[in-house]
């Protein structure tokens, strides 16, 4: 850059004429030079600022005029108190007046009061929640997490009743806040579960039988005679007339485990299909014309619109045409059919 003069440019030092010259702090600019010294922005005569000698635009004329920040420190552990229960409980440092947030009579940084399982800063102490474990939890991750109070001893049988009257489970004394009171006897809420798998239990699922509790589960597959079978085990012991019988096993069928087709009468267990052996039941068979049952599958393969096209015998020599016949294939001697003719 050359000297300035008076007609020199504030810029770059060279002259400028009249018709291109921009005023600025007794200087002229090129329309060009007129631009910030730190990021490079164009100025106009409204935007300019001088500091120092220089063009600044508003924003980096705000960061040249501000004053300095004093040293801060980002380690809040390294200062450290004289009496250690003074100290910040997250960071073990000191705590001075202007960063102090005091919660149940421990000092915090403001840095060190967030949640200790989201990292979040607290500002509002009214959303701020204290753990079994001593650490901050905000409103959001609190109710999340598993509460572990202190140990409490819990031995229901260890005040018993009087003259039996007690929980059937363990023997102690039953009291009304923690009472269940069923058919079988009175329970603490605690020793209210099934008897055969121990599942804890409320008024909506149990079952009283003979002077004990079940959950539903284990009382219809124990003793709800509904769910078992009643009758023998096996169908084809008792046997029928030959057109009541079941074509699969050969027993009688009777009228609450029918299912009827065109031709038999089928038991509801013994119902498949010949072909691929698959459970059917009264929706998904298909009567077949050879008078048996088939699943879709097999039905369509066999004798619906899957079958194999092609049902005659593959050589035509096979059905000779009588001698004269005028129906006599003239390669090969055989008899032609309507559905195979070729007419020349």
């Amino acid at each position: 850059m050359g000297e300035i003069t008076e007609n020199s440019c504030g810029g770059c030092g060279n002259p400028v004429f009249q018709a291109e010259g921009v005023p600025a702090g007794g200087k002229k600019y090129h329309k060009g030079c007129h631009k910030c010294c730190s990021c490079g922005k164009l100025l106009s005569t409204t935007t300019a600022n001088l500091h120092g000698g220089e063009l600044h635009c508003r924003t980096c004329h705000a960061n040249a005029i501000r004053p300095a920040s004093p040293a801060l420190f980002g380690d809040t552990s390294i200062i450290k108190p004289e009496n250690e229960a003074q100290a910040c409980p997250k960071c073990k440092g000191s705590v001075f007046e202007a960063e102090k947030i005091v919660e149940k009579g421990k000092v915090y940084h403001k840095r060190c009061y967030v949640c200790c399982k989201c990292s979040r800063p607290q500002d509002d102490k009214l959303q701020v929640f204290i753990g079994f474990d001593q650490q901050i939890y905000c409103a959001i991750c609190y109710p999340k997490i598993h509460h572990t109070p202190l140990p409490v001893e819990v031995n229901t049988g260890k005040i018993k009743a009087e003259d039996g009257s007690g929980c059937p489970r363990c023997s102690g004394k039953v009291f009304d806040a923690e009472k269940m009171v069923t058919k079988s006897g009175t329970f603490h809420k605690t020793c209210f579960s099934c008897e055969l798998c121990k599942r804890p239990m409320d008024y909506t699922n149990f079952v009283d039988h003979e002077k004990n509790v079940y959950c539903k589960q284990c009382y219809r597959r124990n003793f709800d005679v509904r769910s078992r079978s009643v009758g023998p085990t096996g169908t084809d012991l008792i046997k029928g007339q030959d057109s009541e019988n079941c074509p699969r096993c050969g027993g009688a069928v009777f009228e609450a485990e029918k299912i009827i087709t065109k031709k038999h009468f089928y038991h509801k267990g013994c119902i498949s299909c010949l072909h691929c052996k698959a459970s059917l039941q009264a929706s998904t068979f298909f009567d077949a014309p050879d008078g048996d049952v088939y699943c879709k599958a097999c039905y369509a393969v066999l004798f619906g619109h899957k079958r194999a096209r092609s049902v005659g015998p593959s050589d035509t020599t096979a059905i000779r045409a009588a001698p004269g016949d005028a129906s006599g294939c003239l390669g090969c001697g055989g008899k032609v059919f309507e559905a195979e003719k070729m007419s020349s």
